[in-house]
């Protein structure tokens, strides 16, 4: 082998050798980032459990008189999705992608509940919670279309899904005396 061959061999090794440690590197960016927008999912459907027994204590305690102010609860966080998903989307199936933003479309709709229920007037307080409940049933049922097969329809294309949860809330608001009145 002459100098001129060895060198254009070396050349072409370590071109394909550079463009193979990028793929990798690519690679395990868009599975660490997946991985940890799956993990995020998995620790908000446990908060939003969490939530919804702290939706159902604070509504057994609007009715005590000795209660001094209303506490509601907070916002969720959703820092992996909004840094990162922009970046991955693409790699996921379409499917995927839709159940996904559906899923953090109810969290953003939660939060907004959750933001609205702290400026509104004290009568519309019983309201809100009974919607923070409402919004709380719906994420994990979005979140359980995330771990379902991809054939299985959405959350909003399964009436009975719905409705089974708004007849949970119907039961909430009644249990808690949250709508009276209204």
């Amino acid at each position: 082998m002459t100098d001129f061959q060895i060198a254009i061999m070396t050349l072409l090794i370590g071109y394909f050798l550079g463009q193979s440690t990028d793929w990798i590197k690519f690679y395990f960016t868009v599975w660490r980032k997946m991985s940890a927008i799956n993990v995020e999912i998995e620790d908000i459907v446990c908060i939003l459990q969490y939530k919804r027994s702290r939706i159902e204590e604070i509504a057994g305690m609007i009715a005590d008189p000795r209660m001094i102010g209303k506490p509601a609860p907070g916002e969720i966080s959703e820092l992996m999705y909004s840094k990162h998903f922009s970046d991955i989307s693409p790699y996921y199936s379409r499917k995927k992608r839709s159940r996904i933003f559906t899923f953090y479309q109810t969290i953003k709709t939660f939060n907004e509940g959750t933001a609205d229920l702290k400026c509104r007037d004290p009568e519309y307080f019983n309201k809100g919670l009974a919607n923070l409940y409402y919004y709380a049933l719906l994420s994990i049922e979005a979140a359980t279309d995330l771990s379902s097969p991809e054939n299985i329809p959405d959350l909003h294309k399964k009436e009975a899904r719905l409705r089974k949860a708004n007849k949970e809330v119907e039961s909430f608001c009644i249990k808690y005396k949250l709508l009276n009145g209204d």
